[in-house]
């Protein structure tokens, strides 16, 4: 079973608890209804595909620009504190 089928049943099987419908051999169900929200789902899919591409793509940007952010904070607080030593008349070691 793919991962689409996999994510339907368990999504259909979630709202419908006590459906009795199964899958037959030709791919259908033996439910009218759950086989129509099966179409329905199925034409979703590529949809779905796309957002998690995007979400991925989103999560790895985010996670570049945080690790961009703390490299440039470590900077600015070792220049801060260089700056400090030097009001204070400390020396560098």
């Amino acid at each position: 079973m793919d991962k689409c089928r996999e994510a339907f049943e368990a999504k259909y099987r979630e709202l419908h608890p006590n459906d009795k419908c199964t899958l037959m051999a030709n791919g259908n169900y033996s439910g009218w209804i759950k086989q129509a929200h099966w179409w329905a789902w199925q034409s979703r899919q590529p949809e779905v595909d796309q957002l998690r591409e995007e979400l991925a793509k989103l999560k790895d940007r985010l996670e570049l620009a945080h690790h961009f952010a703390t490299q440039s904070t470590w900077s600015s607080l070792k220049q801060l504190r260089k700056v400090v030593k030097a009001l204070r008349g400390e020396h560098e070691a």
